[in-house]
Order: structure tokens, then C-alpha cells, then sequence
């Protein structure tokens, strides 16, 4: 995610964006964010659509799941899983998952230990 979003902004663009590490401290949400940056919701919707291209909802989703896959190991039970990283629970994280992935997060577990091992 963030080489993508390298190359879509103009390095001189870049400097606003929190880096994903950054991101967990606002919840996950969208009005935390334009406060972070100090701006109003409706001037962060209107950079993220000029500079980025995607809303600042779904470019929060993409560094979540971004910030999920990069977890190693990936932190216990889905329930677990679901709380640390901010999703109101494990089915939410679930269909935000699968709406990224393609798979399941179970299933994407199992993949990706069998190319591991």
C-alpha cells in the first residue's frame, strides 16, 4: 500500500499522510483522522479525493488490512485479532478481510503457513 500510494502522489504531496504506524492511534476512523491532520472532515474529503484518489474511509481500510497482513505473527484468535486492530468484532473483520483478500482470514492463515512451512 504505501509504494502504491508513493507512486500515485507527488512526492512534495506526500509529506500530510500519516504513516501507517501512526494510523492505529486514530481508531481506525475517519473524523480522528481530520483532526489528526487538522483538518475538517469536508477539507479531508476533498485532499484525499484530489491527491489520493480514494475516500479517506476506504484508504483507512486498505492501511488497516495493510497493517494486518504485515502483523507476524498474526495475533491469536480472529477475536483477538478483530480487537487489536480495531474492528468492532471478529465478523466485521471478517467481511472487511474478505473484501480485500478474496479468501477468509481463516482461510488466508492456513495458506499462507503451508508456504511457509
Amino acid at each position: 500500500l504505501a509504494h502504491w500510494l508513493e507512486t500515485q502522489l507527488d512526492h512534495s504531496d506526500a509529506g500530510w499522510l500519516p504513516q501507517s504506524s501512526e494510523l492505529s492511534s486514530t481508531g481506525w476512523r475517519t473524523d480522528a483522522l481530520a483532526e489528526m491532520l487538522q483538518l475538517s472532515p469536508r477539507a479531508l474529503r476533498k485532499r484525499f479525493a484530489s491527491k489520493v484518489g480514494l475516500s479517506p474511509k476506504l484508504w483507512l481500510q486498505l492501511s488497516r488490512f495493510d497493517e494486518f497482513l504485515r502483523a507476524e505473527p498474526a495475533p491469536g484468535s480472529l477475536a483477538d485479532a478483530a480487537a487489536a486492530f480495531g474492528f468492532a468484532d471478529q465478523a466485521h473483520m471478517t467481511r472487511e478481510f474478505t473484501r480485500f483478500a478474496g479468501v477468509p482470514p481463516a482461510r488466508y492463515a492456513t495458506a499462507r503457513s503451508s508456504v511457509s512451512a
